[in-house]
């Protein structure tokens, strides 16, 4: 469908209103459009970083279920023993686990 808007197609315009980085566009295009026509910010998900803490989260949740301390775990995988905590925390609020 043709839009008021140029280079833009409905389904990217759809896109951006759900925080999404549509297909052919940047970041700051999306950012750029959502302020300028849409009148709000734009926040997307940033799903491969995610993914990857949430990875990293889990792996370090497991050591420490099994055992391990914070400081072994830290040993084991070259970070620091806070860093450790601050990655599993992250990994139970993006589950939503309270421990």
């Amino acid at each position: 469908m043709i839009t008021p808007y140029k280079n833009w197609t409905d389904k990217q315009i759809e896109a951006v209103k759900n925080n999404k980085i549509p297909k052919g566009k940047t970041y700051a295009q999306c950012a750029y459009f959502a302020r300028a026509h849409l009148h709000r910010g734009f926040r997307p998900v940033k799903g491969k970083i995610t993914e990857d803490r949430d990875l990293r989260g889990k792996k370090y949740w497991e050591l420490h279920n099994s055992g391990m301390s914070y400081s072994q775990i830290a040993v084991q995988e070259g970070v620091s023993r806070q860093r450790v905590h601050a990655i599993i925390q992250q990994y139970l609020d993006s589950i939503k686990v309270d421990v």
